[in-house]
């Protein structure tokens, strides 16, 4: 089971998500370090250098695809940490929020597992169809 502390950090992450502009569901992430909010970001229908790169790992350069290189969520969110930090203290809560208000899957795609197990990262929780789910990452 989820802590309360781990709860709010879940219903914070659905909050961001619901600031996105992508029209087919919403994605909300947020950074935790030490139990502080330390970044947050939904996805964006905005193209992001980075996101493109990490794109190739699940679309294999296929540029016909719509919306292809939209920002999304985790990038965004680990795109505005500034500070000099521990990556393998930092904990990801990433939400899916869909067109019905209710909770989906927001495990991270093929594009973003592989930016958040570059940085370090460790530790992801994510809403899925039926609660929340948390993963430890084989990082280095």
């Amino acid at each position: 089971m989820f802590s309360k502390q781990q709860m709010r950090f879940f219903d914070r992450a659905a909050t961001i998500a619901l600031e996105s502009n992508f029209d087919i569901f919403h994605l909300g992430c947020i950074a935790v370090l030490k139990n502080k909010i330390i970044a947050a970001s939904s996805n964006k229908l905005k193209t992001h250098p980075i996101q493109a790169e990490y794109d190739n790992y699940r679309y294999k350069c296929d540029f016909s695809i719509k919306n292809m290189h939209t920002l999304h969520a985790e990038i965004a969110c680990l795109n505005q940490i500034k500070q000099d930090i521990n990556y393998k203290d930092l904990e990801l809560y990433i939400v899916r929020v869909k067109k019905n208000g209710e909770y989906g899957l927001a495990r991270p795609c093929a594009s973003c597992m592989p930016f958040i197990i570059s940085k370090g990262i460790k530790k992801i929780y994510y809403s899925t169809n039926y609660g929340f789910a948390s993963e430890i990452l084989n990082c280095k």
